[in-house]
């Protein structure tokens, strides 16, 4: 997913380090490109779907750990390229800038070149595809034709004739492939069945991806209206609110009928660790306040993703058997 998190702290300093109003920032080394522009505190937004798949799919004959590992790897390395295309896309498109809201960006802040971005979201691609090789021999290859929409679609959130952002369909893009494609394909991988898990499983993961995203345009929804960007955000900001608040809701709610339908009454209790942590993000996005006065919404959000994926896999794995 793209735009929603914080840079390293380190990449603030690289940016002041220049003396003087003239000078240029100072450069940066290929592996530090790659460490910000991975931007590492949204690689959970990556594992998530990847590890509630897993649990989900525990303990069926023939589980297979290592799809499951290479399935992370691949997971994380796209969640990484997409973060890398976006940063170059928005740079050079100039909806980023170096006043943006928000968390630093390495090309529209002048600490990388384009170049150096697309080099180092082709690496994390490479690894994806590397990884995809590994999953594909396992598990077959309708798993590589996953990862290469995944890709895509990465690249089509911001880049191409028609990006996914401009048009209002980021988070639907989000809930595709951090829902349903993530979990569903994590399962099959780990499981060589692709009937083996129904699709409401995915519900969770990816409601939050949505909800993640959404958080994100709200808070950039000034920035994005003034450059021509028309998410839902921009497009009607009260409708954007309520979904919002839908996508939490509808990914605690899941667990709670998950835990009736599939028998697994400890799926229940992932709802209630969820329910505070839930509250304090819905609220995050108060009505009337934009830029940085909703930054704290997508902190609470990654609290939220993280306490979930948490929970939903202790849970699942807890209630194999019980």
């Amino acid at each position: 997913m793209s735009g929603t998190e914080e840079t390293g702290s380190s990449l603030g300093a690289a940016r002041t380090a220049s003396a003087g109003p003239d000078a240029l920032p100072r450069a940066l080394s290929p592996l530090q490109v790659w460490l910000a522009g991975s931007r590492p505190r949204t690689l959970v937004a990556g594992a998530a779907p990847v590890l509630v798949g897993a649990a989900a799919a525990w303990g069926a004959p023939g589980y297979r750990p290592v799809a499951v590992l290479l399935a992370l790897i691949g997971a994380l390395a796209l969640q990484a390229a997409s973060n890398m295309i976006n940063d170059v896309g928005d740079g050079q498109s100039g909806i980023d800038t170096a006043r943006r809201v928000g968390p630093l960006r390495l090309v529209a802040s002048g600490l990388a070149a384009p170049g150096q971005m697309w080099l180092a979201a082709g690496t994390s691609i490479l690894i994806a595809f590397i990884a995809g090789i590994g999953l594909a021999l396992m598990a077959g290859w309708p798993i590589v034709a996953i990862g290469l929409l995944a890709i895509l679609t990465a690249a089509g959130y911001t880049v191409g004739p028609a990006p996914l952002g401009r048009l209002g369909l980021g988070e639907l893009a989000a809930f595709v492939f951090f829902g349903p494609v993530a979990v569903l394909g994590t399962a099959a991988a780990a499981t060589g069945r692709w009937s083996d898990l129904p699709l409401v499983w995915s519900l969770p993961t990816g409601l939050l991806a949505g909800a993640l995203m959404m958080a994100n345009n709200l808070r950039d929804r000034e920035s994005d209206a003034a450059v021509g960007k028309r998410t839902i955000a921009v497009r009607n900001a009260t409708a954007a609110r309520l979904l919002y608040r839908a996508m939490i809701a509808g990914a605690v709610g899941v667990p709670l009928v998950l835990s009736i339908w599939s028998e697994r009454p400890l799926v229940a209790l992932a709802a209630g660790v969820m329910s505070p942590f839930a509250m304090r993000a819905a609220l995050a996005i108060p009505g009337g306040r934009s830029g940085r006065e909703l930054a704290p919404a997508l902190g609470r959000m990654a609290d939220l993703f993280a306490v979930t994926t948490f929970a939903l896999v202790a849970a699942l794995i807890a209630s194999h058997g019980a």
